[in-house]
């Protein structure tokens, strides 16, 4: 009864990759995605990440991602990338692992005053491990990270704007004695 009752309310299933892999969402993610990144293109994307090969050449072809969000003591970020076999998820693991441990070789020479704890925090969560044929993300970013990234205003990467000459007020003129 309550089986039938079920498909009477929710007569649609949605889309096919949601229903076949929703299950793997981690249970109170306020937010998450399920996609399957397109395969590569001969022609460079320059609205994907700046990254050698872009995401596109980072990813395993036919690969599924599974990210989300879930806020616990901080926000728990998980991106879960199932390959097809073995030998990709572990070729993905190196890569990944090879991207952040340059970018935390990176971090240490940057300035002497040292990075803002709250994004150095974030960035040394950064792990990535290897189960069976997935790949498995994880980052543990602290709020304060989140608070400072939309309190403060957003960066334009395009080139400057000239302002217009600031025009001088004509000078008062002086009564003549």
């Amino acid at each position: 009864m309550i089986d039938r009752y079920r498909q009477a309310a929710l007569p649609f299933a949605g889309p096919p990759l949601v229903s076949e892999y929703y299950r793997l969402v981690p249970l109170g993610s306020i937010i998450w995605t399920i996609a399957r990144p397109p395969a590569a293109s001969s022609s460079e994307d320059h609205a994907e990440l700046l990254l050698p090969g872009g995401w596109s050449g980072l990813l395993p072809p036919d690969s599924t991602v599974i990210a989300s969000a879930r806020p616990l003591n901080e926000v728990h970020l998980r991106a879960q990338v199932l390959t097809r076999s073995e030998a990709q998820a572990r070729s993905f693991t190196d890569r990944v692992n090879t991207f952040i441990a340059l970018f935390k070789t990176l971090n240490i020479s940057m300035d002497a005053g040292g990075p803002d704890p709250d994004v150095k925090a974030a960035f040394d969560s950064l792990e990535i491990h290897q189960d069976k044929d997935q790949a498995v993300l994880t980052a543990k970013v602290p709020y304060a990270f989140f608070k400072k990234v939309l309190s403060e205003p957003p960066v334009e990467l395009g080139p400057e704007t000239q302002k217009p000459p600031e025009q001088n007020a004509p000078a008062a003129k002086k009564p003549h004695k």
